[in-house]
């Protein structure tokens, strides 16, 4: 899938899960995480849809000082605890994440879970298609539910003329492993 349209369906997606009238059942907490390979770059979006039950607990365990608002320290603690839980290895080697944006927006709609929070982290430099084979990424990040689907992308610059990648999800859709193919 071309890396435009991927952003477009991304941005769609996440546009909609956000908006009070969407389709996602606010019932359930929604945890996704996308994992774009590119020329020298991973990038990992993970958007985390809060349902209605834990919106308003989620919002008061991650306010640390208890004054009702969450400051960019709170949040960038939170991104960290994540990403602390999330594996990415290219040919056997960790790559530490940290993040390098978060949104969450504040007030009734995030109590009520009619939002999302985003975090994004990019792997830059690490990742070299003619030399690197096999990436896994896993995040297991469980504090308010173990429910993740992990979906990966290859922008087209990465994608072989004559053979696909392996892709090999775990069973729980918390992990996946893509073998690239020799050239």
């Amino acid at each position: 899938m071309d890396f435009q349209v991927k952003a477009v369906v991304s941005s769609f997606l996440i546009t909609c899960a956000s908006s009070p009238l969407s389709a996602h059942p606010h019932n359930i907490m929604y945890q996704q995480a996308n994992l774009t390979l590119s020329r020298n770059v991973i990038t990992v979006e993970i958007a985390i849809v809060p349902s209605t039950e834990i919106g308003n607990q989620m919002s008061k365990d991650l306010d640390l000082d208890h004054n009702g608002f969450l400051g960019q320290n709170e949040m960038q603690s939170f991104a960290q605890a994540l990403l602390d839980q999330t594996e990415l290895a290219i040919d056997g080697v960790s790559i530490k994440l940290d993040a390098s944006s978060i949104s969450y927006p504040q007030g009734q709609a995030s109590e009520q879970g009619l939002t999302h929070i985003s975090i994004k982290s990019n792997a830059s430099g690490s990742f070299d298609p003619q030399t690197s084979k096999e990436i896994h990424f896993a995040i297991s990040y469980d504090r308010y539910s173990p429910e993740w689907f992990v979906q990966p992308w290859l922008t087209k610059d990465l994608l072989p003329k004559e053979k696909n990648p392996k892709i090999v999800r775990s069973p729980n859709n918390r992990a996946v492993s893509i073998t690239l193919p020799n050239e």
